[in-house]
């Protein structure tokens, strides 16, 4: 497994674009802020430019680099769902009233720099985690109601059950793949494209988004084979993978 982080593009491009874009937004308030004041003097009425609103896309601006930023590096690839979910509560600040929660740091060049050093540091640790995480979820202290299960004590069997994986509606004759069951089966198969060197799958042509796909045309029941396992899935919830 490489642990070189490639981006698209230099980091001083990806910062330029996120200064200008930052520019444009704070031209648009002040030209809006000046025309709404000339507005008032014609006519009267006072109109209030909204300062939250102006903050709002500020942040906005800082979080969507910061994420493409993440994204275009590769490092979510050899992140656990765990550490995925912990690095998106601070790039979202989704818990920025409890205390010591931290948001990311400016969008600069030393930041953006020091941020790829600290990942290209931890990617040794990250995987680590990952695998952990990955082949724990296939054993029976999280799935011990089934027999096929009680045999993967010393080892993953060939087969393996999944509770709570699958969401049915018997109102509306629905059934959907429920999210953590997706970050899941995702992660699962990050993990054989990097065993097995293979490239990992677009977003656009995942296995994964198929499957949930193929639980949502089935209404609650179903199949659906890949590379690597033959994954069924019932009404009760849960889903049966037996490994190629």
């Amino acid at each position: 497994m490489t642990t070189e982080l490639i981006l698209n593009s230099p980091i001083s491009v990806w910062v330029a674009t996120y200064e200008q874009a930052r520019a444009d937004l704070i031209e648009t308030y002040n030209t809006r802020k000046a025309l709404q004041e000339r507005i008032c003097i014609l006519t009267g009425e006072h109109f209030h430019v909204a300062n939250h609103e102006y903050g709002d896309e500020l942040a906005r601006l800082k979080r969507d680099c910061w994420a493409g930023l993440i994204k275009a590096s590769g490092v979510r690839h050899v992140m656990s769902p765990r550490a995925i979910e912990v690095m998106d509560d601070r790039l979202f600040n989704r818990h920025r009233h409890q205390p010591g929660s931290e948001e990311m740091p400016d969008f600069t060049e030393a930041n953006v720099l020091n941020q790829l050093q600290a990942f290209r540091a931890s990617i040794g640790d990250f995987f680590a985690d990952y695998c952990r995480e990955v082949f724990d979820r296939f054993y029976p202290r999280w799935n011990n109601e089934y027999k096929t299960n009680e045999r993967n004590r010393i080892k993953i069997g060939e087969r393996v059950i999944l509770t709570g994986c699958v969401e049915c509606d018997a109102r509306f004759d629905i059934a959907s793949l429920h999210h953590s069951a997706e970050n899941f089966l995702n992660a699962f198969m990050n993990l054989r494209c990097i065993l097995d060197r293979k490239p990992i799958e677009r977003d656009d042509s995942r296995t994964v988004a198929k499957i949930a796909q193929a639980v949502r045309n089935s209404k609650g029941n179903g199949v659906y084979e890949t590379e690597y396992f033959q994954l069924k899935w019932y009404r009760a919830g849960t889903l049966h993978l037996k490994f190629h």
